[in-house]
């Protein structure tokens, strides 16, 4: 597998966007076809998108703004930095992770570079007005986009594999063999859900129904999150290198070499990425096994209550 293999599914569902390479390759969410591709100047280390933008930020810190729909180059802009990865929240905020430091970069104001011990995971809050960040050295903070500056921590002792903002307003952190759920501020843990492995990233479905968290290199668990109770599990043939929740409770599977899968946890219909021309069409295996009855329950308890308990 590819060290660096950049993924992400919009949440407003419309594209799925990979990286190989300097090679960006965008694909349609309706029929999993290849929409555009583009070449970078230089390696791409994280992508993001929006209803309205495609963006990528190479590993000269350069990002990149393109449409969605024809990839049509919108903007850029340079912010020298040194990419691990990016994240992109849902109205085109961008945070940049770098080996001791992260770049917040806001539409409208010039990048803004904070010093930071080993940040390697990271998720942006609602109305991109606060940011979750997970160390290597296993500390949490939630921090200001505008300042950089930290309002809460945590020290949760493991080296921090994911972050995903949950619509109850706390932050799914995961790390070593759990995920903790911490306050919106980051000043409290509230519960701890164990998870039958070693986890990796995590992702939480737009209603706050449905979590899934990488377990290893080649399983994906799913939890309901009104009991918290395990759903189900994927497994593949292949490493996955990112998840991502779409519209609704589509879940997204990133692999190197530009590949996807997408999986319905609520009707278990999956689908995959179609190549690009020119470039070869992989096949690798996938093995679904979710409870749709339990997973459509969590999801009525969820609707029924307002929000996920």
């Amino acid at each position: 597998m590819h060290d660096i293999a950049p993924y992400t599914y919009s949440p407003a569902g419309n594209v799925i966007v990979l990286a190989d390479g300097p090679e960006l390759l965008v694909y349609s969410a309706a029929n999993d076809q290849g929409l555009w591709k583009a070449m970078a100047e230089d390696v791409l280390m994280g992508v993001g998108a929006t209803e309205d933008q495609v963006l990528s930020v190479d590993a000269t810190g350069k990002i990149t703004a393109y449409r969605p729909v024809d990839g049509h180059q919108l903007f850029q802009v340079e912010t020298d930095s040194s990419p691990i990865t990016m994240t992109v929240s849902a109205d085109g905020h961008c945070l940049i992770l770098e080996a001791s430091a992260i770049c917040v970069v806001r539409p409208g104001a010039d990048p803004l570079r904070v010093g930071w011990e080993t940040p390697r995971a990271a998720a942006w809050g609602p109305d991109s007005a606060s940011i979750g960040i997970g160390g290597a050295d296993g500390t949490f903070a939630v921090v200001d986009p505008a300042s950089g500056g930290a309002w809460g921590t945590q020290a949760l002792g493991a080296p921090i594999r994911g972050v995903a903002w949950r619509p109850d307003g706390t932050w799914a952190v995961a790390h070593g063999q759990q995920i903790s759920f911490v306050s919106s501020d980051g000043t409290e843990i509230s519960s701890v859900l164990p998870v039958p492995g070693a986890v990796g990233e995590v992702a939480v479905s737009n209603d706050g129904a449905i979590l899934a968290v990488m377990v290893d290199t080649q399983k994906v668990v799913l939890f309901e999150l009104h009991g918290n109770a395990v759903v189900g599990e994927v497994t593949f043939q292949r490493e996955v290198s990112h998840i991502q929740f779409g519209t609704k409770h589509w879940l997204g599977f990133g692999f190197d070499y530009g590949d996807a899968n997408r999986l319905d946890v609520a009707t278990g219909k999956v689908t995959r990425t179609q190549a690009h021309p020119g470039r070869a069409q992989n096949a690798w295996a996938m093995n679904a096994s979710v409870n749709q009855a339990l997973v459509r329950g969590g999801i009525a308890n969820v609707a029924a209550a307002g929000v996920a308990i």
